[in-house]
């Protein structure tokens, strides 16, 4: 099989999964009556079911490094592979806003529609966060050109997203900017998944995805993940210190990954998560 038509199933199932999980997810939120979800077991199936937003961003990420990748030159300049990756991810925006259409009438919406008022057709999910991800990576190919330039501003990219996340949220965008565009800025009502900080993930996603490219290019994929699951259980080893410190205590809350300490614990896990699945489609094809 052609390297550049090569499916790559670790992949595949890790989006699988996530998807899975994601149906559990919103079945759990919609039908699980009030008393279960003072339990332990409810608080620990949330904070599982919270990497599922981390993890989709990720692979999106990760994917889009695979395709670019491959099609580097073609992304280097407006052209056929530029504009079709720019029209996909546009329909993945344009399925989000789709989704958050209130009724079933365009005509209702056209006149209750306000550039510059809180409506939940503003609204920033995941599908929003992913497909402007995706659309800012690559815009930013031919900004930068190199390979090695690209991949190193999206990793730091993707940490400094996180460490100004709280101070977004801090500052009243949402009193200077149309609605339309602080709910991508800033967590607000509609807005649950604006792209500080779950742009992080996805700029992070295709780093890692570089870094696994050229792994294997040189051939040495095993020893990439080998290091990418101690870079992850690092994360989470550096979390459950600051956590567990009795100097300053760290209040858990809902694992919010707006937090950095939050962030960066959920996507060790991810990065765990990853690992595995690749060891285990190792062991298969063994």
């Amino acid at each position: 099989m052609l390297e550049e038509k090569r499916r790559y199933h670790f992949i595949d199932q890790f989006r699988g999964w996530a998807v899975v999980f994601m149906i559990e997810t919103h079945v759990v939120n919609a039908f699980l009556l009030p008393g279960p979800r003072a339990s332990l077991a409810y608080r620990a199936l949330d904070f599982f079911n919270g990497l599922i937003a981390p993890a989709f961003l990720f692979i999106a990420g990760f994917s889009f490094a695979i395709v670019a990748g491959r099609k580097w030159d073609g992304f280097l300049r407006p052209g056929r592979d530029f504009f079709r990756q720019l029209l996909r991810c546009l329909q993945i925006l344009l399925v989000g806003y789709l989704l958050h259409v209130p009724q079933f009438s365009l005509d209702r919406l056209r006149y209750s529609l306000k550039w510059g008022e809180k409506h939940v057709f503003w609204g920033a999910d995941v599908l929003h966060a992913i497909a402007v991800s995706l659309l800012l990576m690559l815009l930013l190919i031919p900004l930068w050109r190199r390979r090695e330039r690209y991949f190193a501003f999206l990793a730091a990219a993707g940490l400094i997203v996180s460490l100004l996340t709280p101070l977004l949220f801090s500052l009243p965008i949402e009193k200077h900017l149309p609605w339309a565009f602080s709910g991508y800025l800033k967590r607000l009502p509609f807005s649950q998944f604006p792209l500080f900080p779950w742009m992080g993930y996805a700029f992070l996603g295709a780093a890692v995805s570089w870094l696994w490219q050229e792994a294997r290019r040189s051939e040495g994929e095993e020893r990439f993940f080998r290091l990418l699951s101690f870079a992850g259980l690092s994360l989470v080893a550096a979390f459950l210190v600051i956590a567990l410190q009795p100097l300053a205590p760290v209040a858990m809350g809902s694992f919010n990954p707006a937090r950095p300490l939050f962030f960066f614990l959920k996507l060790g896990i991810v990065a765990v998560l990853l690992s595995l699945l690749w060891r285990l489609e190792l062991a298969a094809y063994d």
